[in-house]
């Protein structure tokens, strides 16, 4: 894919490694030659520890923003970015601008950078755990960059369709002169699994930091994308296997409720739940004091659910979001956990295996209920099915999993949603299945590299 203008800035900082990690030898005022390009796994692990790139614009925002999570009142909307605007008014016709797109094709780029450099090191240094751990790192990071944008700009897999639907194009090169088309739906998800897969191999079991993946990550994720491909049964081996490495479950009856934010900061291990940590980018949407939770959605919540309190507070009465893993004002993008339990149960009652099902429920919500709560006892299939959906509603507030979520559920007529919103008096409304559940590719992208413009 011909991304000159996209790219040559982060081709400019991949060479000279502009890292917080970086040592002198890297930003010297007049570095040697063999100082300028990364040769090392020392290098390369600086490239894949940049914060910047990997962490804090990680994710995909306009997903979210599209989502009923949270509404902001007609004065805030006036504050935002046009796409911001055309992202949650869910018009047909898009900014031209999407930082979406170019954030996460300019981490694939500095993923694709540091698996060419470690493919051309000399074989001993292949066989070092350092470099396995390295060269699985740069897969599972693109791989999640990978799954963002096919839930940004192609339709939802189907597997009646999805070897005809346009996918995104698979830039697995370093060369800013490659050319790329879309391929398919299919083909995208299967580069996804594979490079999964081999990631789990060569990830770690622990990591020092958070930011940097480990084979239940791995597994997290995969997870996280056979559930969006209704693959149930593959989507409950991996959450299983997951949980069999890492379930841990943070008690919300210890936190309190006056807290400013509710979570510890969890660099580097503060938060026992997180897998891998990750953040939206700072769109003023997020950061906005006029953007609140949907209303519906905190109507949800009964008196014991102590993520009433925990998630939310009335600020001059605007019911403000407290709850993101991140400890901060940012949005939590991460792996977690609790969605591992959620998804785990949502699997195991889609195949009749009710009780166990029910466990993982209830193993999640005496957590987040006050002491006084009674296990659930449901035992027809359809309801705990509802119930573990309503409780993923409940539990994945911000992270950017809804969207994902309304996508996958659509095709599902018993379990369909029609979104409403009113906008400067106007009602608004995102019908299943819809078009503009697929946001459109930045023109200026389909002026260097022509391919198909999805619909809308």
């Amino acid at each position: 894919m011909k991304t000159k203008y996209i790219f040559k800035a982060f081709a400019l900082m991949s060479v000279l490694c502009l890292s917080t990690a970086c040592d002198k030898g890297f930003l010297d005022a007049k570095p040697k030659q063999e100082h300028l390009v990364p040769r090392t796994i020392a290098d390369f692990q600086r490239i894949m520890d940049n914060f910047r790139i990997f962490v804090l614009n990680s994710a995909s925002g306009l997903m979210q923003i599209s989502t009923d999570d949270f509404v902001i009142s007609d004065e805030g909307l006036l504050e935002l970015q046009a796409e911001e605007i055309d992202a949650y008014r869910w018009e047909r016709d898009m900014s031209s601008i999407n930082w979406d797109w170019s954030r996460s094709y300019g981490l694939i780029f500095h993923c694709n950078i540091v698996l060419e450099g470690l493919e051309a090191m000399p074989d001993e240094d292949k066989q070092k755990p350092e470099y396995r751990a390295l060269r699985g790192s740069a897969l599972f990071v693109r791989s999640n960059a990978f799954f963002d944008l096919s839930h940004s700009y192609s339709k939802p897999f189907d597997q009646t369709t999805a070897q005809t639907d346009p996918g995104i194009p698979l830039k697995v090169s370093a060369d800013i002169s490659e050319r790329k088309g879309r391929g398919s739906v299919q083909e995208c998800y299967a580069r996804i699994i594979s490079d999964l897969k081999e990631a789990f191999e060569l990830l770690p079991v622990t990591t020092a930091y958070k930011t940097r993946p480990t084979k239940a990550a791995a597994q997290a994720l995969l997870a996280r994308v056979y559930l969006s491909m209704a693959d149930f049964p593959n989507a409950l081996q991996a959450a299983h296997a997951a949980l069999q490495d890492r379930n841990e479950l943070l008690d919300y009856k210890s936190i309190a409720d006056n807290s400013v934010r509710s979570f510890p900061v969890p660099l580097p291990n503060n938060n026992p739940e997180i897998l891998f940590y990750s953040e939206m980018p700072n769109y003023w949407f997020f950061l906005s004091g006029l953007t609140g939770v949907n209303p519906d959605l905190y109507a949800l919540y009964g008196p014991s659910d102590r993520r009433k309190k925990v998630f939310f507070t009335n600020q001059g009465g605007i019911l403000n979001f407290k709850g993101s893993y991140s400890g901060a004002p940012q949005l939590f993008a991460g792996l977690a956990t609790d969605e591992l339990y959620l998804t785990r149960a949502e699997c195991l009652a889609r195949a009749g295996r009710t009780i166990e099902a029910l466990a993982d429920l209830n193993t999640l919500l005496r957590k987040r209920h006050d002491a006084g709560f009674i296990d659930l006892k449901i035992t027809d299939p359809a309801e705990l099915l509802r119930t573990i959906l309503l409780e993923r509603r409940k539990e994945l507030v911000g992270r950017g999993v809804r969207w994902f979520d309304l996508r996958r559920l659509n095709k599902e007529p018993a379990l369909a949603q029609t979104l409403k919103r009113t906008v400067n008096g106007v009602e608004r409304n995102l019908t299943p299945n819809d078009g503009r559940y697929v946001f459109l590719i930045p023109p200026i992208e389909i002026s260097l590299n022509p391919m198909p413009q999805n619909e809308r």
